[in-house]
């Protein structure tokens, strides 16, 4: 059979059609709504004038919201919701006219990084044209994320090409959701963003501040207040577009966003080439399943070719014509936006009466959610609870760490799980259900919590997931129509939940009392026990721990990052002898300490490699002698145990007989501390403590 074609193999993709994608953001096209309000920047001789920017979900509105009484609409579900710039009313600050500028973040769900650009640049150099500067800028940030990840350095990068070094006296770093974390926790990640050089180290040596806020309405002014007095600067981009008539394309952040969309595109042309070996040797093998699956992947990514370069040419057109036609269509709007300015300070008057009403009230709620996530903070190391009763039956549960632990990594992680699970299916111990815990009160199901979920299905596989129970949790950090709506998110949408529960699995919710949580076990104790995908790939099939289909998921992903950062190193390496040629020590500093986290990163990365090719039945077979010489030593000390409380009981019956005569109250306690020893001398911590630690002392994590 003669080898097909790029073209053919294309050709046989395409029969694949994806789901529509959002409308991108057309400046010529947009409705009042999505248009600059520049009316409203022009009515009152305003004081101060402040761009917020960050991440996607990082607060942004709320923080605006919060600080001007406005009511601009949130996110209520997984996907953004600031798509547009936009222009909160005005409010008063110590008697000072103030208005904050709303930006989407540059991973916005249903806008391009093209489209974002643009917008802000649109927005950006229009006002400046109209004479207005910007006397600050606040840049949100998470404390509560686990990672400085590639999103989030991402929006940083932008935003520091946008700014531009000179205007960075003007920047505040606000960092939020210290709620979500422990005191000690989020001061660490505070003190590491300040000090480390890929983070936020070189801006604040550069005159930014970096502020923390609490969600108070003092919290936010405080913040605010800090840009009050400073001079009004021009940032980077408006300089090069309105004063050296740049085009966008040849601004600093254009040129950056251009060369991350090559990027993204040459990789993608890279993995279709692989694709279509994989493809020819399913055609050979009339492996017609294998074909279609291939087919449907390769036209993904030709699909996100197309819409990559589309997002470049994007970037190369007529930047300054748009403006015109922008700033005609701005001038024909003034008198609605006049109308419209007058409701929205109706609404402030309105919000501002209401929002003093219910302070008291939003300091209890606020004090309430701290109450309930300091109960909720627990270590990730694997527990195992004793056993219980419910409904006259022993109960064990079984506590696992998730695959973004911070102290162990992803390998580690999934060694330790399959070793306990493949010891105990030997022991004959078969589960009798799963429980996914999934917090409702997340922003996104984001890349941790797919990936949690995704390794999560390849351990069970699909046969036992009608045994799962997918729990939603944490529903008293958000309101019940928010909650309701997220819920329904997760299990309509075929990247979440729903793929699960049609093959079976429930969805449930926890109100964290005790009543919710036996219901959810009473929903298990019927069930027929099963073993695990994991279980019979390792017991049944004798499969390595990088045979099975959790180990080769893990390590595709750790391959792809691997590869993903060895461009990056060449990436890096290009630059570092451009700053070499031009003699610019700063960025050389800055380059060099980037290729040492990213060398750093990747023999991580091989060290995790190389753990799961290594021996897994060997050892198991050590973790079995282990837990039979635990056992044995178990028994001799559970016998002398059993002596001494022999002993302790017998000399206190004897008291208990002495004493006859003493109050009641001290007999009660003799009968009480008689009892406890009883308890005490029949407890023994079963198979899974058993287990559970020889893996503790076994493997070397």
């Amino acid at each position: 059979m003669p080898a097909p074609t790029t073209s053919a193999f294309l050709d046989a993709a395409s029969m694949y059609s994806p789901p529509p994608t959002c409308e991108p953001w057309d400046p010529t096209k947009s409705t009042l709504s999505q248009q600059p309000n520049l009316q409203q920047l022009e009515e009152v001789a305003i004081a101060l004038i402040a761009s917020v920017m960050g991440a996607t979900g990082s607060g942004k509105t709320t923080f605006i919201n919060t600080v001007s009484g406005s009511r601009m609409k949130i996110s209520g579900g997984l996907r953004s919701c600031t798509n547009t710039v936009q222009v909160a009313p005005t409010f008063m600050l110590d008697g000072r006219p103030v208005a904050l500028i709303d930006t989407p973040g540059f991973d916005d769900t249903t806008r391009s990084d093209t489209d974002i650009l643009r917008m802000i640049a649109h927005f950006l150099t229009t006002t400046y044209k109209h004479g207005k500067r910007l006397a600050g800028v606040i840049y949100m940030h998470r404390i509560s994320d686990f990672r400085m990840g590639g999103i989030s350095t991402r929006n940083f990068r932008m935003f520091r090409e946008i700014c531009g070094d000179s205007t960075l006296s003007n920047v505040i770093i606000v960092t939020n959701m210290w709620g979500q974390v422990g005191k000690g926790v989020g001061e660490a990640r505070e003190r590491e963003l300040a000090s480390d050089d890929l983070f936020f180290k070189p801006v604040l040596e550069k005159g930014a501040q970096m502020l923390r806020h609490d969600y108070t309405l003092g919290s936010a002014q405080a913040i605010v207040r800090r840009l009050l007095d400073n001079r009004p600067l021009v940032l980077q981009i408006q300089r090069e577009i309105v004063h050296e008539e740049k085009d966008i394309l040849q601004t600093s952040a254009g040129r950056v966003l251009n060369k991350e969309l090559l990027a993204e595109v040459e990789r993608h042309k890279k993995e279709i080439t692989e694709l279509q070996d994989e493809w020819q040797a399913a055609m050979n093998a009339k492996d017609e399943e294998t074909r279609r699956e291939i087919e449907v992947a390769a036209k993904k990514l030709q699909n996100k070719i197309n819409r990559i370069e589309e997002e470049s040419r994007k970037l190369a057109n007529n930047f300054q014509k748009e403006t015109a036609d922008l700033e005609k269509r701005l001038k024909a709007m003034g008198t609605e936006a006049k109308r419209e300015q007058q409701r929205m300070q109706e609404q402030i008057e309105e919000l501002e009466n209401r929002r003093r009403m219910d302070e008291n009230k939003s300091r209890e709620k606020q004090e309430q959610y701290a109450r309930e996530i300091a109960e909720l903070q627990r270590h990730s190391e694997r527990t195992i609870a004793p056993s219980f009763m419910l409904d006259g039956r022993a109960v064990t549960l079984i506590d696992t760490p998730g695959f973004d632990d911070t102290n162990r990594s992803d390998t580690e992680i999934l060694r330790m799980i399959a070793h306990f699970l493949s010891t105990t299916y030997e022991h004959e111990q078969k589960l009798a259900g799963v429980i996914y815990i999934h917090r409702i009160s997340d922003f996104r199901m984001g890349g941790i919590s797919t990936r949690n979920f995704r390794m999560f299905r390849e351990l069970c596989g699909d046969d036992t997931l009608k045994n799962v129970i997918v729990l939603t949790n944490m529903w008293g950090e958000v309101s019940k129509g928010v909650g309701e709506a997220r819920e329904r998110e997760l299990a309509s949408d075929g990247l979440f939940f729903k793929p699960v529960l049609e093959k079976g699995a429930q969805m449930l919710r926890h109100d964290h009392t005790l009543e919710s949580a036996q219901a959810i076990i009473r929903r298990l104790l019927n069930n027929n026990p099963q073993a695990l995908q994991i279980q019979r790939e390792i017991v049944n099939e004798k499969k390595d721990i990088l045979q099975t289909a959790a180990g080769t998921e893990l390590n595709k992903e750790l391959l792809a990052e691997k590869e993903r950062h060895r461009k990056e190193m060449m990436d890096l390496q290009q630059e570092w002898q451009a700053a070499m040629d031009a003699k610019d020590e700063e960025t050389r500093r800055e380059i060099e300490a980037e290729v040492r986290k990213l060398q750093e990163e990747m023999d991580r990365i091989d060290t995790e490699s190389r753990q799961l090719v290594s021996n897994f039945q060997r050892e198991k077979a050590e973790l079995e002698q282990r837990l039979r010489d635990m056992d044995a030593e178990a028994k001799r000390e559970q016998q002398q145990m059993q002596e001494q409380f022999r002993s302790q009981i017998g000399q206190l019956e004897n008291q208990r007989r002495m004493d006859a005569d003493q109050s009641r109250q001290r007999q009660e306690e003799y009968a009480r501390q008689i009892a406890d020893l009883a308890r005490q001398s029949k407890r023994r911590g079963g198979l899974f403590g058993l287990i559970g630690r020889a893996i503790d002392r076994v493997l070397p994590f």
